[in-house]
């Protein structure tokens, strides 16, 4: 159970991260290591 809910906070947590970086990646100009890793 509380593994469970771990990995959803957790996941709830990527989810915030992933739309933030979104949002910020227009304004950054492409890095070919950071490109190379997404």
């Amino acid at each position: 159970m509380l593994n469970y809910r771990s990995r959803k906070i957790s996941h709830r947590f990527y989810d915030e991260i992933v739309k933030v970086m979104l949002l910020l990646w227009p304004q950054k100009k492409p890095e070919p290591d950071t490109q190379c890793r997404v």
